[in-house]
């Protein structure tokens, strides 16, 4: 390992590293752990702490927080069939039964242990991948940056949702928010309506917030006051994989963190995809497909290791690119631009140890996640029994205080506008994550189009005649037509098996 590297991992192995990056473990457990919230809630609401923290420090705590966080959905989605993040659905169908037939502190282990695995070899891939596109990245010109953000917008608008047409809706709304503003081209006002808030764009960290956590509120608005999950299993005794055991699910674990970082690193796709497919994948492997969904450790281990992976994985473009790998990352960004850092290429020419606090912090919040686990296991538990109610109201605190110290008053606003957007959009089936990531890429795509065409002298056709450009945009083609296409085959086959029957 690099020498930065090395430097990197002591400065965190000091007390004034070691904090931030035990109290984002912790947190991500938390948030994770607690239906309703997850890794973008908990990096929002923590933001606000890292304001006067040192840049590395504070993205090291932000990053452990999405580490811990894909983690800590499974423990409800075993226990009570409740998956505390969207990532650990799939954990919910072995996990569960394992519960049933009274083996949760295996199955709670078995993820446990397959989730730092998954988390340490998408580091690895991050830390050996990152680099080089980094390098790669410094060649490209505004041709290639606005096909990579067609490629980000075509893969969140064709994957990892029910309905294609729904999400290119979000991603459009995306758009059009990125949109507004002054004009970075002619200086023109855009959409302003006449509003100083507006001139400067979107306040995109309150509209995250908003959209995310706040909206999550307001559709708890109708549901029992006092309703809790309950505590029932705060005593579960972790048990780990046996040598025997993790040795026969080796080629499951090395497959199931490949398909995750994969899957992580295509922009706006993310870790319950990931979770998805590492599932399918194994199941039709297995020697014996049936007793999948019946409570096997596999069928915990597939997605606990896909989904973690896919954080490492989700850090790669946004790293050496710029460009959000997940809604996570997305939120990420904001932390970066807070502290006067622009996630890309020149990134780890400029700050370096920040890149590399952040790989030597990934690592170790994945090790700690695991140890942690033993002792926070009991505690997060015991949060599902604390009101929903009034765990809702320390939230809104929370929002709400750093909407303002973000940029005063006006942004409360911004969050709850964004957060009745939310509220409706979920409601009527919208995903939301097209729209965050459509409100990162927005501008970069807009600003790198015209200046393409400016120095184009074919016009779109130009795009054509770069190598680079080409195979993205048609990459970018290729990949929003496809589910189009499954979804034709699939009405095919029905209509022909019931033509036979």
């Amino acid at each position: 390992m690099s020498s930065p590297f090395l430097t990197a991992l002591m400065s965190i192995c000091r007390l004034s590293g070691l904090l931030p990056l035990l109290v984002g473990t912790m947190a991500g457990l938390i948030v994770g752990v607690v239906p309703g919230l997850g890794s973008i809630q908990g990096i929002v609401l923590l933001l606000p702490l890292t304001y006067a923290m040192d840049p590395d420090k504070a993205l090291v705590m932000l990053t452990a927080i999405y580490c811990a966080s894909v983690f800590g959905g499974s423990i409800t989605a075993i226990l009570f069939r409740i998956p505390g993040t969207e990532s650990s659905v799939m954990t919910t169908i072995d996990g569960y039964e394992l519960t049933q037939k009274g083996y949760a502190g295996k199955a709670i282990g078995t993820a446990m242990l397959c989730s730092g695995i998954g988390g340490i070899i998408g580091v690895l891939i991050l830390q050996l991948l990152a680099p080089q596109l980094a390098q790669i990245a410094l060649k490209f010109g505004p041709p290639e940056y606005f096909a990579l953000c067609v490629l980000g917008l075509s893969c969140v608008s064709s994957v990892g949702t029910q309905s294609q047409l729904k999400a290119v809706i979000s991603a459009l709304l995306g758009l059009f928010l990125a949109t507004i503003g002054i004009d970075p081209i002619s200086g023109a006002d855009r959409f302003t309506f006449g509003l100083n808030l507006l001139k400067s764009g979107v306040p995109f960290t309150p509209a995250i917030i908003g959209l995310f956590a706040i909206s999550e509120i307001l559709k708890q608005i109708d549901k029992p006051a006092g309703r809790t999950v309950g505590s029932q299993y705060a005593r579960v005794k972790v048990q780990f994989l046996t040598l025997a055991e993790l040795v026969r699910m080796k080629w499951l674990i090395l497959r199931s963190s490949l398909i995750g970082t994969w899957i992580g690193i295509l922009p706006g796709v993310g870790a319950s995809t990931a979770a998805v497919i590492a599932y399918n994948q194994e199941m039709r492997l297995s020697k014996d497909p049936s007793k999948w969904g019946t409570g096997i450790l596999e069928g915990v281990a597939a997605p606990e290791t896909s989904n973690n992976a896919s954080v490492g994985g989700a850090m790669v473009p946004l790293l050496s690119l710029g460009i959000p790998g997940s809604s996570t990352a997305a939120v990420l960004i904001g932390a970066f631009l807070i502290h006067g850092l622009r996630p890309g290429p020149l990134l780890f020419m400029t700050n370096p140890d920040v890149v590399y606090s952040i790989f030597a912090g990934m690592y170790m919040a994945n090790i700690l996640m695991v140890l942690l686990s033993f002792v926070i296991v009991r505690l997060v538990v015991r949060i599902l029994a604390v009101p929903y109610s009034t765990l809702s109201s320390v939230i809104i605190v929370i929002c709400v205080s750093g909407a303002i110290v973000l940029g005063g008053f006006s942004n409360v606003w911004t969050l709850i506008v964004f957060g009745i957007v939310g509220f409706f959009m979920s409601n009527y089936g919208f995903p939301l994550s097209p729209v965050v990531i459509a409100l990162v890429l927005g501008p970069m795509l807009e600003a790198n189009l015209r200046r393409a065409l400016v120095m184009s002298q074919h016009g779109f056709l130009g795009f054509f005649t770069r190598p680079i450009t080409a195979v993205l945009l048609i990459a970018s083609f290729l990949y929003f037509i496809a589910p189009i296409l499954n979804r034709w085959r699939r009405r095919r086959m029905g209509k022909e098996t019931t033509t036979e029957a």
